[in-house]
């Protein structure tokens, strides 16, 4: 997995390509450690080119919604696939999925 960080003041963005599973899930939680060492008004998940999203990566995400809440902030996915979007209407997820990506 790949994680691109782009941050605007307050606001973070993680560009997430590959595969999220139990085996990049730590990856993904170490940068949000990184990111949640200074207060963030807003986190962003882009998951354009992510192909593949296991509950490892799941518990990630749910981790990263409530430090988000505790600081205040707001999260949320943006770009997810039609077999990622999936995943999220089944988990629950998807009322942090704010736009998905068109004709995939």
């Amino acid at each position: 997995m790949m994680i691109h960080k782009t941050q605007n003041d307050g606001d973070v963005t993680l560009a997430l390509s590959g595969r999220l599973d139990s085996v990049t899930q730590s990856e993904l939680a170490q940068e949000l450690e990184k990111v949640f060492e200074t207060k963030i008004a807003s986190l962003t998940l882009e998951l354009s080119e992510l192909e593949y999203l296991s509950s490892a990566g799941l518990r990630v995400f749910l981790f990263a919604k409530k430090k988000v809440i505790e600081m205040g902030g707001k999260m949320k996915l943006v770009g997810a696939n039609e077999s990622i979007n999936e995943i999220l209407q089944i988990t629950g997820y998807a009322d942090i999925t704010v736009m998905r990506k068109r004709g995939k």
